[in-house]
């Protein structure tokens, strides 16, 4: 909604942070939530400076997040709920809505092919099927288990064990690991890269 009805978005945004929900804000928060209040409030509102300003937010939200690839192109924080600063917190919330801090559990997330550094290219069923294979050294250490899941729209069908369904188009992958142990805990565990089969 920030991107497509901008102006929604920030009416929402407006009630929620003036409901009794959230935390009591900060002087610093309270003085930006006024100035903001004055501002959308006014009768010759300036909303193509709101549309503009709320899209490029989203956007650095966005790029946080999409930006924070290792070297097998996987994302993962390992800062949520610790250190995280604020524009962590929300690209954290934008892909993971209920996250766990390392102690608990560890997240990594890849849009790409194991290109490397960022430079992969898009996971697209439509062009290619790809394999991750899990070597002896690669395999995440947990006390409890871990998961890899395909985030599609479509079907959930599939014709052979081990084989996670994806469409004609875009995805992405996520590993979970809960109870992290070894590396995965020490914050230098490196999943193996999605890459192409054919």
């Amino acid at each position: 909604m920030a991107t497509r009805d901008s102006i929604k978005f920030l009416s929402q945004l407006q009630a929620a942070v003036a409901s009794s929900y959230p935390p009591t804000l900060t002087k610093a928060q309270q003085a930006l939530s006024d100035r903001f209040n004055s501002l959308f409030g006014t009768k010759h509102r300036n909303d193509a400076a709101f549309i503009a300003g709320t899209r490029t937010a989203h956007e650095l939200i966005l790029n946080c997040y999409l930006q924070a690839t290792g070297k097998t192109d996987w994302i993962t924080f390992t800062n949520i709920g610790t250190t995280w600063t604020a524009l962590q917190r929300s690209a954290i919330s934008e892909f993971i809505q209920y996250a766990n801090a390392l102690d608990t559990a560890a997240y990594f997330q890849t849009f790409k092919d194991g290109n490397g550094n960022g430079n992969g290219n898009a996971l697209d069923g439509a062009k290619h099927s790809y394999v991750l294979t899990f070597g002896k050294r690669e395999t995440p250490q947990a006390k409890r288990f871990w998961s890899v899941t395909a985030y599609i729209p479509g079907s959930k069908g599939v014709p052979q064990p081990n084989w996670l369904p994806v469409p004609r188009g875009g995805f992405n992958l996520m590993l979970r690991v809960y109870g992290p142990e070894g590396k995965v805990a020490s914050d230098t565990y490196v999943p193996p890269a999605a890459r192409i089969l054919r």
